[in-house]
Formats: structure tokens, C-alpha cells, sequence
């Protein structure tokens, strides 16, 4: 199998990197992952994605987007905001 990271996009684009570490407990995990692609694709600024995790659960992705415009919907997006704190939040 070899990997190959997404084609290059034609400049301007802007993107957002992010780190999140999987627990031992990882139930729902995929119907939120999938759940939040769909989210980010209806996003006319969305380009694409890279993604790499660790045996031990530490994750990187960098999502690609045409403007900052665009990265702020995906940003403010309720539902994604809640899939990044599932439980209470102290504050």
C-alpha cells in the first residue's frame, strides 16, 4: 500500500492543523468521524484533508481550505464544536 499525501492546491489556501489523542474507549468514534466529514464537505471552501495517527493514539490532521472564511464556518460549526468536547466543559 503506499501513501500519498493530497494533491497540491493552487494557492491562496489556508490550513488548520489539529492534534487529538484516541482513548482506549473509542465507542461512536467512527459515526462521529464520519458525520463530521460530511459536515466539512458541504463546505464550498473545503479542499481536503491529511491524517496520521500514532500506534498510541496520537493523531495529526491538516484540513485545506480556499480562505479563511471557509475555515471559520468549519470552525464555528456547532456540531463540530461538540464533537471536539463530548462531555461537560469546566468553566
Amino acid at each position: 500500500m503506499s501513501i500519498q499525501p493530497v494533491q497540491a492546491f493552487e494557492p491562496p489556501y489556508v490550513m488548520s492543523v489539529f492534534t487529538s489523542v484516541r482513548t482506549e474507549d473509542s465507542s461512536g468514534y467512527a459515526e462521529t468521524l464520519a458525520r463530521m466529514e460530511e459536515i466539512v464537505r458541504a463546505n464550498p471552501g473545503f479542499l481536503g484533508y491529511e491524517s496520521a495517527r500514532t500506534p498510541g493514539g496520537l493523531g495529526i490532521t491538516v484540513a485545506y481550505f480556499r480562505d479563511h472564511e471557509s475555515m471559520a464556518t468549519w470552525r464555528q460549526d456547532l456540531e463540530h464544536q461538540a464533537a471536539h468536547y463530548p462531555g461537560p466543559r469546566a468553566g
